[in-house]
């Protein structure tokens, strides 16, 4: 994830399923602390909810009992949240804030480069490859 000042221009909502998939795929951490989804198929771990209710009963598994059914639509929260986000980046205090950001932390000021401090200081070839 992303933190301190990195971001400032794009609003960071992740998915939990996509973020559940690409850090635990084969679902470790998800059967550890839910033992109900133990038994669904990788397939289906993150999203348990879709399986078909024949795959269901293949496994062992009942809708009403065993699968958890999302707390919220997803793509409905996302949609609100994304709003509240740019409500909020609109307001004067918070424009104020990110420029101060902005002005401290990504300058666009010229610097002196490796390659330039290298030529000026033979001796220094710590990030240069002139063998």
């Amino acid at each position: 994830m992303q933190s301190g000042t990195t971001g400032i221009n794009i609003p960071r909502i992740y998915n939990p399923i996509k973020q559940a998939r690409d850090h635990d795929p084969n679902g470790i951490f998800v059967r550890r602390w839910i033992p109900a989804l133990r038994k669904v198929p990788d397939t289906w771990l993150f999203e348990p909810w879709r399986m078909p209710e024949s795959l269901l009963a293949q496994h062992g598994l009942t809708s009403e009992q065993d699968i958890f059914q999302p707390r919220v639509d997803l793509d409905d929260a996302t949609r609100v949240a994304k709003k509240k986000l740019f409500s909020l980046r609109a307001q004067p205090e918070i424009k104020a804030g990110k420029a101060a950001i902005v002005e401290k932390h990504a300058s666009r000021k010229k610097t002196t480069t490796t390659r330039t401090q290298s030529k000026l200081n033979p001796s220094n070839k710590q990030h240069a490859f002139e063998f």
